[in-house]
């Protein structure tokens, strides 16, 4: 084969490469990615995996090898281009009529038979034509050597190029990779061995359990920021300095080795080199990240079918994004060889998502399922080599006319633009971007570009609200399209906040426990946060930053012009409440007076108009007092003159309503016996229609939603176990089938929120302070679902008991530190026992409580022991004991009478 018949086919080979891959990897991905199908993460990574390698085996097998083909063909050069620096004319005879074709065929008088080379004689190169009886010569075009000073063909000479060019920045990607690889071997040498013999057994009792043949080293390195599994012949896994221990270590380590098991380590290898090799095609770059992330789904799928429990894994990803979110510094390029807990962080609210909704038991897919997944894959893909356009050196003209030697022009410049169209395609980025829940629409106006900031924004310190473009957690950073700018603080200069709606800006400075806001929020999603411009651009100073609604005008009110600067006092109705930020959205009825220093142009303007009340931080007893719907007469000042939030400024106090009015007529008002109203009684009536006002104790109900960034939930209470002592609810079992929303969710009690699933069933400490939702206490726990006679109720004769009673343990619960008795004997009354019935209980099981002092005696107890106590009943409307004297054990001795 000549030099330009390789240039030639390697040309080919790359543009039938560029054709097949885009045929084949595009609807691929779209299924996979966009669509999430298969539905089980194994599959997922077989079929993009096949995917992927599946154009190199196509185009190959095409281009070197041959094989059918019935689809487009694609001519790099025609005959004539290829045979014009070797084709020359010569005169051949005819004969005419019988003249006999084997004969000997005299030479021209002119020519020598030295001149026709053995080819000129054949039958493909000499025709005999029959004319008139006559013998007479045709010009035919024969092959004979070349012609000295051949005429130059810029048509080799592009394809000569791009082939050039490939070849070199291909070697630059090789160099690349090796040089990665070398720095990976190079971490590995400087890493340090694991020497906790704890770790070591659970890492072996892992790898047992994966069916890992080869042993597996565990190193610790600075360098690794999260848990790391690479090495094809020798594998290893890369901890941090300080990886932990007890579940949390398990997890990490199941998590990697399941990335051993499935060889990821080659996989990895096998996706960087093909990427380099085929730079000019962005589709490789979008499905090698896809590869990479289903990697770890199925990795987490792997580690939970051997745990037997998703919690551990789901804690230690969600500390893994909170330990990134702190890094300032960027991973290695070497670990683009390896696989990482967490690398991909934008796809760990995936994956906690995904790990809940998988249960310990279930198993992958079955061979079968794979088998037919791979066939149905092969069959695609040889239906695509069979049919799809493939760039060839010589084509057979005759079967496409279109691209025949009668349109040569379209032969010159097809095959160089498909190669320079790949080149001018920029590669995806090396993190995916997951598309937010919302509309396509809505996402497709967000860039990621900030805008230059307006004039009017510079000296900004206020709040702004707007919709995710772009995020880096590691920076610390994030790049939002704003929407509104609902409060502008009083030491704001800058001269137009609203300058900035409309614009995309980019915030830094995320740090500390918003950045778990950061971590979980998702492009297209909305944020409320503080911002300050501070010179050279717009900052985080720290104080809130939470995820809220989409934006609606509604939410954010303008003020009108003609009434900023107002100070006075309004009746006005309560249209929404944020407890989150103490502000009210009020509809202004009227304005009933003005006070000294107000600037307002028209104070009227605002009636009938809604507005931003603020400024309850130092009344929030009012606060928490207020509903939505209540009519309050506030004093306000309207301080910023650029914001559109007023604060008030004295006393909030509600007005009647027509609907305050109508209960009174429906309800007489109690009085007391010189007639005088009696508020005690009414307020009482109150808390018994309503359960929730005062209440302190546990509640367990099932999960009907949650928000884990704003750390709220709520309940369909099943049960109240525990009513504390202080508690002030007068009927606090009417909760029982009640939806109850709580808040305050923070610090460690935030991982059981993110471990719970939508119906699962929680159990946690509650106390109603002021408003519709209630504060979490110091318990939060995820516990069996509710059913009879786990939360027994004590008989009404036994309340207020006070004594000592014999009694066996039927179940412990180490997280309260509680016992569920079953009562044989009263053995003592006490003093200030006030049960008129205390044998009641004999035979009947009670919650008992109160060990918190008496830890050695709670731990040496095991079910199915006999004990003997002193408990008293405290809080007459809780089903709960209080252990009041020494826990003893009965033995044997005492047990026989």
């Amino acid at each position: 084969m000549t030099c330009t018949g390789m240039v030639t086919n390697i040309a080919g080979f790359l543009c039938t490469y560029l054709v097949h891959s885009t045929l084949i990897l595009l609807p691929v991905w779209w299924l996979v990615v966009k669509s999430r199908w298969p539905t089980a993460p194994g599959l997922r990574s077989q079929l993009l995996k096949s995917s992927f390698l599946a154009p190199l085996g196509t185009t190959l097998a095409l281009t070197f090898w041959g094989g059918p083909h019935w689809g487009l063909q694609i001519p790099l050069a025609s005959q004539e281009v290829r045979d014009a620096a070797n084709e020359r004319t010569v005169p051949v005879w005819t004969s005419p009529a019988g003249f006999n074709e084997h004969a000997a065929l005299p030479a021209p008088a002119n020519s020598t038979s030295g001149d026709i080379p053995d080819s000129a004689r054949s039958k493909e190169s000499s025709r005999l034509a029959i004319a008139g009886g006559k013998v007479s010569l045709a010009a035919v075009p024969v092959r004979l050597p070349a012609k000295a000073g051949v005429e130059f063909d810029w048509r080799i000479a592009s394809q000569l190029a791009i082939v050039v060019l490939w070849l070199a920045v291909a070697a630059v990607g090789l160099c690349r990779l090796a040089i990665q690889w070398t720095e990976l071997r190079r971490i590995r040498r400087r890493a340090i061995a694991i020497v906790d013999a704890g770790l070591l057994q659970e890492a072996e009792r892992l790898r047992t359990r994966f069916g890992i043949r080869s042993s597996v080293t565990l190193l610790a390195s600075p360098r690794a920021q999260v848990p790391l599994a690479a090495g094809i012949v020798r594998p290893f896994i890369l901890l941090p300095t300080h990886p932990g221990a007890g579940e949390a270590a398990s997890a990490m380590l199941a998590h990697e080795l399941a990335h051993i098991a499935s060889r990821d380590a080659l996989w990895n290898l096998l996706l960087q080199v093909v990427c380099r090799l085929f730079f000019f095609q962005p589709l490789n770059g979008m499905v090698r990240n896809s590869i990479r992330c289903e990697m770890d789904f199925q990795a987490d799928f792997m580690a939970v079918h051997v745990l037997g429990e998703q919690a551990s894994l789901v804690h230690c990803l969600y500390s893994t994004g909170r330990r990134l979110s702190g890094q300032r510094t960027s991973p290695s390029q070497a670990f683009a060889l390896a696989s990482g807990m967490a690398l991909f962080q934008s796809a760990l609210g995936q994956r906690i998502e995904a790990i809940l909704n998988t249960e310990p038991g279930t198993k992958g897919p079955r061979s079968l399922t794979r088998a037919a997944l791979f066939l149905m894959t092969l069959f695609c893909v040889i239906f695509v080599a069979l049919i799809a356009p493939r760039a060839v050196s010589e084509a057979a003209l005759s079967s496409h006319p279109i691209l025949s030697d009668r349109n040569p022009m379209l032969q010159r410049t097809i095959a160089p633009l498909l190669v320079l169209a790949g080149m001018n395609v920029a590669v995806t980025a090396e993190e995916p971007k997951t598309p937010a829940a919302g509309s396509q629409t809505q996402a497709a106006v967000l860039k990621t570009t900030p805008d230059e900031l307006p004039e009017g924004i510079r000296r900004f310190n206020g709040m702004l609200v707007g919709r995710v473009a772009a995020k880096d957690v590691e920076q610390g950073t994030f790049t939002v399209l704003v929407d509104a700018v609902p409060r502008v603080w009083e030491n704001s200069r800058a001269e137009d906040p609203r300058s900035i709606v409309g614009k995309t800006v980019k915030v830094s400075g995320v740090f500390g426990k918003f950045l778990d806001v950061l971590v979980v929020v998702r492009i297209g999603e909305t944020l409320e946060f503080e911002c300050k411009y501070d010179g050279d651009g717009l900052v985080f100073p720290g104080e809130l930053l939470r995820k809220v609604a989409p934006y609606d005008p509604a939410d954010y009110p303008v003020l009108p012009e003609a009434f900023r600067g107002f100070q006075g006092q309004v009746a006005a109705e309560i249209l929404q409440k944020d407890p989150e930020t103490f502000e009210l959205i009020i509809r202004v009825d009227r304005v009933l007076k003005t006070w000294e220093g107000n600037s307002a142009r028209e104070p009227r303007a605002i009636e009938g108009k809604t507005l931003m009340l603020a400024g309850f931080w130092n009344r929030r007893d009012a606060y928490h007092d207020l509903k939505v719907g209540d009519r309050i007469d506030a004093g306000m000042r309207h301080i910023g003159p650029r914001s559109d939030h007023l604060s008030v400024a004295q006393d909030v106090r509600k007005i009647a309503s027509r609907r305050d009015d109508t209960r009174d007529k429906e309800e007489p008002r109690p009085t007391r016996r010189d007639g005088s109203p009696d508020d005690g009684v009414r307020r009482e009536r109150q808390e018994q229609r309503d359960p929730l006002p005062g209440f302190r104790g546990m509640l367990v109900g099932r999960l009907i939603e949650k928000d884990i960034e704003r750390g709220t939930f709520t309940i369909t209470v099943d049960a109240v176990p525990r009513v504390w002592e202080n508690n002030r609810s007068a009927n606090p079992k009417a909760l029982i089938g009640r939806n109850v929303t709580a808040e305050g969710v923070n610090g460690r009690l935030i991982d059981a929120l993110v471990v719970a699933k939508v119906g699962d069933t929680v159990e946690f400490g509650a106390l109603h302070d002021e408003g519709p939702r209630i504060r979490v206490g110091e318990i939060l726990q995820k516990v069996a679902a509710v059913q009879p006679g786990d939360y027994p109720v004590l008989p009404d004769g036994f309340r207020g008991f006070r004594g000592m009673v014999t009694a066996r343990v039927v179940r412990k619960t180490d997280e309260l530190s509680e016992l569920i008795v079953e009562v044989e004997e009263i053995s003592q009354v006490f003093a200030g026992n006030r049960a008129e019935q205390p044998d009641s209980i004999i035979g009947k099981q009670a919650i008992l409580a109160g060990f918190w002092n008496r830890k050695d005696d709670f731990h040496a107890i095991r079910a199915g022991d006999r004990i003997r106590c002193g408990m008293h009943h405290t809080q007459v409307l809780s089903d709960h004991l209080v252990v009041i004297e020494s826990v003893s054990k009965l033995d044997r001795a005492a047990e026989r009478p």
